[in-house]
């Protein structure tokens, strides 16, 4: 079963808003990034359908920008979402779900600006991408990429 980005995208948006009150779509985009990334080292695959686009503010699905068009999506308009949307069925891959939970986990309390710098780091996927002008990142650098580990508590000491 395929999962759509923006499917996953609603389901976090409505979640992280719950949780911190406000979500960004640098938050949402950067957690969509770092899933992808875990997804594609575990599983040797895209989760999603959608390609990752470098936008400025970093690596973006072009879709899961229509759930931001006031900016932020605060606690009520995701309540309001909930009732008008139905929240969509994720389930059906253990190991996205798994990751989904993990990655919740360690993003939840972070700044969509904290996770789009790291991300969008020196040598990450989308850095590469953006200096050689690419609009679309491939998917073999979003599986190589390590930038972000740091936000999932993982050390180059660690690893070795």
């Amino acid at each position: 079963m395929t999962v759509s980005a923006a499917e996953v995208a609603y389901r976090v948006t409505c979640e992280q808003a719950e949780y911190a009150g406000s979500v960004s779509s640098k938050w949402v985009n950067g957690f969509l990034y770092v899933v992808a990334s875990e997804y594609a080292k575990e599983k040797n695959q895209a989760p999603f359908p959608e390609d990752f686009h470098t936008y400025t503010t970093g690596p973006v699905i072009p879709a899961t920008r229509l759930l931001f068009q006031q900016g932020k999506v605060t606690r009520k308009q995701a309540q309001l979402m909930k009732r008008a949307i139905p929240e969509p069925d994720t389930s059906g891959d253990d190991v996205l779900e798994g990751i989904y939970q993990r990655v919740f986990e360690n993003l939840k309390l972070l700044s969509g600006d904290l996770v789009m710098l790291r991300v969008c780091a020196d040598g990450s996927a989308w850095w590469v991408t953006n200096e050689l002008e690419g609009p679309i990142i491939p998917w073999k650098l979003i599986k190589r990429d390590v930038s972000y580990n740091e936000l999932l508590g993982t050390h180059k000491d660690e690893e070795e």
